[in-house]
């Protein structure tokens, strides 16, 4: 219980540990505005900094020029001490110095906490469009029951997921996921996930049809399937993404289908990327309670290191005693890719807590997860 913290905190708060207030929205979904942070101090933290922890840092060091300036600022830890990182189609890419880069690829449990939600809904309401034989049909307490007379029925997601969402456009996005809360029925699901020439299609059938198979349509056909899986229950949720060359599918909180790959296959040149996913049936009905578009957090294209459109790449080369900080709502965030990289001395601490509001109470990991 987080109460039992309130009042050490602010005992040894200045010895072990501080506490902090947010003010802005640069690290959602993370951290909101109004968290009061719990932070263990960096001169009692014996623990080696990695990629993806989120730090407290001195603010005076930064970009003074800036408009807005705070006694410490929250970011995630992107570039490491003596590498060379690059802000590259919303991704990082990082590597030693004179060596070819790579993209950093995100745990999954933190690829799963900060998928960004693009549009909501309880049922299949517009962008989304379904071309089956069988007009859907509502159903009592939100959702759609769907059929499929044919061998495969679709809905397709007719709206483009850039990093401002549906109403602004912004930069497309190229990694992205479906959340799925699903009804009554015996239909076989189908999801789709696209990502310029890539795409990966999952089915989940009991297994008297199968099992669950995830394909790819540039890799030859099926690369994971698991063919013990049990089928459906109403009421379950299947999380399925496409982040960072890895695609998972999820059904509640067991990992079903796992599939990684080394990179994407290139786009003719002066092509728009195609991010729209899909949703559908193989022949029978299921009931779909309701859908989620989401997205992965996407690095956007400014300042000095992340290039503005038609720009060359800015790689940072990172000092022995430096490291490269990013803002987890990109859009928002005065980061490294404005002002480089900065000095691991100006790190005053890394939260342990969220220990107001009540509502989000929780400890935290070192990647701001909850514990």
């Amino acid at each position: 219980m987080l109460v039992a913290v309130v009042l050490p905190a602010l005992v040894v708060r200045g010895c072990v540990l501080s506490t902090y207030l947010i003010r802005s929205g640069s690290m959602e979904p993370a951290l909101q505005v109004g968290d009061h942070l719990l932070v263990l101090r960096a001169a009692v933290d014996t623990s080696e900094l990695s990629r993806w922890d989120v730090v407290v840092m001195d603010d005076t060091q930064m970009d003074a020029q800036l408009p807005e300036s705070y006694e410490a600022v929250v970011k995630r830890v992107a570039g490491l001490s003596g590498e060379r990182i690059e802000v590259r189609g919303g991704d990082v890419w990082v590597g030693p110095n004179g060596a070819d880069l790579a993209l950093a690829s995100k745990p999954d449990d933190l690829i799963r906490e900060l998928l960004v939600s693009v549009h909501r809904a309880d049922g299949l309401p517009t962008p989304w469009r379904w071309d089956g034989q069988q007009p859907s049909q509502a159903i009592p307490g939100g959702g759609v029951a769907l059929e499929a007379l044919e061998s495969r029925a679709l809905a397709h997601f007719d709206a483009a997921i850039s990093e401002g969402g549906l109403d602004d456009v912004g930069e497309l996005v190229a990694d992205t996921a479906l959340s799925v809360v699903v009804g009554q029925g015996g239909g076989v699901l189908l999801l789709g996930l696209r990502e310029g020439a890539d795409a990966f299609r999952a089915r989940l059938a009991g297994p008297a049809d199968g099992g669950a198979g995830l394909t790819h349509n540039m890799a030859g056909g099926q690369v994971a399937q698991a063919t013990g899986f049990a089928g459906l229950r109403p009421g379950q949720t299947v999380l399925f993404w496409n982040v960072d060359n890895g695609v998972r599918l999820w059904v509640d909180d067991e990992l079903v289908l796992t599939y990684d790959y080394l990179a994407n296959t290139p786009q003719p040149p002066g092509t728009t990327l195609v991010n729209t996913p899909e949703l559908g049936l193989e022949r029978g009905a299921l009931q779909i309670r309701s859908v989620e578009v989401l997205r992965d957090l996407h690095y956007g294209r400014l300042g000095t290191y992340g290039t503005q459109p038609g720009e060359a790449l800015t790689p940072c080369n990172i000092l022995p005693s430096d490291i490269f900080l990013l803002g987890d709502a990109s859009r928002t965030s005065r980061d490294s890719r404005h002002f480089g990289a900065v000095s691991k001395q100006g790190i005053l601490g890394r939260p342990v807590a969220i220990y107001w509001p009540w509502s989000r109470a929780r400890w935290t990991t070192r990647s701001g997860l909850a514990r």
